[in-house]
């Protein structure tokens, strides 16, 4: 999910171990990851909901003072809904680079603005269908998507009818 938002420039995993007394002694706790980005640093745990027991909030306790003592943000993430994981995991599949030789991500960029400058509804279908073989164009416009050239909702089902628009701040 960290991947998807575009903002960060590092993900550090286990970027720490942190020593810390606590309830029956010294303790030890490795954060999840640390997230770099313009807007700043994050610490952050996952554990899923349900399962975080008082030794895992004594961590997070810890972690969350270390974060604050530097000036950085700390979450702990629970989880995301279903269909929004979904939807990112599999945008995800299509994260790589890739070629183009058939010059179809400038024509669907272009496809796109045009339907948005009309204010036309685009759906996912409909854009694919604009190339000769739309079957080519389907993991091209994920690929958009995944780097945000694209924009979908990610909480509603994605498929044929889901919504295409030009993402903001997408390079012409």
């Amino acid at each position: 999910m960290a991947d998807f938002t575009g903002d960060a420039e590092e993900i550090l995993s286990q970027p720490s171990l942190l020593e810390f007394e606590g309830e029956g002694g010294w303790r030890e706790h490795i954060p999840d990851f640390l997230l770099v980005s313009g807007r700043g640093r994050w610490l952050v745990d996952v554990r899923p909901a349900g399962r975080m027991d008082d030794d895992d909030l004594m961590k997070f306790a810890a972690s969350s003072e270390v974060a604050l003592a530097l000036g950085w943000g700390y979450a702990v993430v629970t989880g995301w809904r279903p269909l929004t994981w979904r939807n990112v995991d599999l945008l995800y599949s299509r994260r790589r680079p890739m070629q183009d030789r058939l010059g179809l991500k400038p024509r669907l960029l272009r496809t796109a603005r045009v339907a948005q400058a009309l204010s036309q509804p685009l759906t996912f279908r409909a854009l694919a269908d604009t190339c000769e073989f739309p079957a080519l164009a389907r993991p091209v416009i994920l690929h958009l998507l995944w780097h945000r050239k694209l924009g979908v909702d990610p909480a509603a089902p994605f498929g044929d009818g889901s919504i295409i628009r030009v993402a903001r701040g997408a390079v012409r």
